[in-house]
This record gives C-alpha cells, sequence and structure tokens, in this order.
C-alpha cells in the first residue's frame, strides 16, 4: 500500500475509536440525549400519571378501577 492510503486508513480508525468513547461518555452523563431513559424522564413521566414512586422503583403501580358509568351502575347495584 502507498504511505499515503496507509495514513488515511488510520485516521479513519482513530475517528471512529473517538466518536464511540464520545458516545459512551456522552450515554452515561445524559442518557437522554442518545435515546436512553434516564432517572430524570422516569421521574417526569411518574409525575404526568399522578405516581409518586421513586426512578429506581422496581414495583409495578397500583391498578385503579375505572369510574363507573350509569351502565355499569345497573348492572352492579
Amino acid at each position: 500500500m502507498e504511505d499515503s492510503s496507509q495514513w488515511v486508513i488510520i485516521a479513519g480508525g482513530i475517528v471512529f475509536v473517538l466518536g464511540i468513547v464520545a458516545y459512551i461518555v456522552i450515554m452515561l452523563l445524559f442518557p437522554e440525549w442518545v435515546g436512553i431513559t434516564g432517572k430524570v424522564a422516569l421521574e417526569a413521566e411518574r409525575a404526568h400519571r399522578g405516581e409518586t414512586h421513586e426512578a429506581t422503583s422496581t414495583t409495578p403501580p397500583a391498578e385503579t378501577p375505572a369510574p363507573a358509568t350509569e351502565a355499569s351502575k345497573s348492572r352492579n347495584p
């Protein structure tokens, strides 16, 4: 191989490795930026739904019954 084409391949490999390292750093520091739902996003979603669980909680929220309608009241006195 020519000397100049060898440097292009080496430079491309270095850019690739640096890009992967930058992605990992951003992934760890700002997970929402790369599509990972972090603690902040989970807390916001739970707040919008009216739940009070912590972001690290693994227990599912309790199901709330649906509001009664006139039809269901007549079937269930």
